[in-house]
């Protein structure tokens, strides 16, 4: 950790139960305040890929710059816990904020995306990004169960249990090794969802 940057309070500061994803409108509202500062298009970049892919964050912040691969959308994803390696495709909304960071940003295919304020060739510090997400997430006012990291990680697994997917399909989007952990956090649905769900399964039985 650069001794610029104080260790983040690692106690728990939340009440058992308290949902601990951020939704997408709460991305969008993080996004706005990490925008006001000269990092702007790295932040967001930070941002959009820990949500939209549900990266840990030694995952984020260890991806090389040769791991996007622009020209055909992708991304190159290996998961550290799992082992899984994945390349999975890039919105074109995520495309053109990436473009736009690259382009500021430049380097070599093997330096890091996000390099440390202080040492270019290393990868933004641990402590560094907890700090500022943290001020960050407070800022934009979340609730203090989203103020860390993984909010993007749970944010993830929570819209797409909204979406009706899953577990299956939420542990693969997320690395897991089985889906026994993502049946445990978003294996519950709303009954929304679930009509949502018989509807579209009897929309093709005109009888029933």
């Amino acid at each position: 950790m650069s001794p610029r940057v104080k260790p983040v309070e690692r106690g728990r500061r939340w009440k058992k139960g308290d949902i601990q994803g951020m939704c997408p409108e709460e991305l969008q509202s993080m996004i706005k305040v990490a925008k006001n500062d000269r990092h702007a298009k790295r932040n967001e970049c930070m941002l959009l890929l820990g949500f939209s892919f549900g990266f840990r964050v030694s995952e984020l912040l260890h991806l090389k710059i040769e791991d996007i691969d622009l020209p055909n959308a992708q991304i190159h994803i290996e998961r550290l816990k799992s082992g899984k390696v994945h390349d999975p495709a890039l919105s074109k909304a995520l495309v053109r904020t990436l473009k736009a960071y690259l382009k500021e940003r430049g380097g070599k295919p093997t330096d890091f995306l996000f390099p440390s304020q202080w040492n270019g060739d290393k990868a933004l510090s641990r402590g560094f990004f907890h700090k500022w997400f943290s001020e960050t997430a407070q800022a934009a006012g979340l609730d203090v169960a989203k103020q860390h990291p993984h909010a993007m990680r749970h944010g993830l697994g929570f819209t797409m249990s909204a979406a009706g997917m899953n577990p299956q399909t939420i542990a693969q989007a997320l690395g897991h090794q089985s889906a026994r952990m993502a049946l445990q956090f978003y294996g519950s649905v709303t009954d929304e969802v679930a009509d949502r769900a018989r509807k579209e399964t009897f929309s093709s039985y005109s009888w029933l």
